[in-house]
């Protein structure tokens, strides 16, 4: 029985198309783009969904429990240090964080991650909840 060496090539040459495209694959999907847009002060990378508020640190802090009350919040554990602190509570039975980092006098970064993973759609409803909080103010 003889072997086609054509037949063999083309077979070689299918399974290297192949293996290419399934590594090109990999390595997109682990190297996916963040959802930062340039020039803004919004983004959502690894769970995460960060905004910078023209506040001071304290009316932030403020906002986001005013946030947490109207969500209906409860285990609510705040932690606060100098420029900085931390809101973890239960909200829909999903933990959620707020990082709260002061920037300057009238600049706060809060930074809010929902569950483990991270949830994009309720992180961006908690920022649109704590912007209404903020025009309350």
């Amino acid at each position: 029985m003889a072997i086609d060496k054509e037949a063999v090539m083309k077979a070689t040459r299918l399974v290297g198309v192949v293996l290419f495209v399934i590594i090109m694959c990999l390595f997109l999907s682990a190297c996916r783009p963040s959802n930062i847009v340039r020039g803004s002060t919004y983004g959502y990378t690894l769970g995460y969904m960060k905004e910078d508020y023209n506040l001071s640190f304290e009316e932030a802090w403020r906002a986001c429990e005013r946030t947490i009350a109207s969500l209906k919040g409860y285990d609510v554990v705040p932690e606060r240090y100098l420029g900085k602190g931390t809101i973890k509570a239960t909200i829909v039975n999903d933990v959620v964080r707020f990082y709260i980092t002061y920037k300057s006098q009238d600049s706060t970064e809060i930074v809010v991650r929902v569950g483990y993973v991270g949830d994009e759609v309720a992180s961006k409803l908690i920022h649109d909840k704590i912007k209404e909080n903020i025009e309350k103010n």
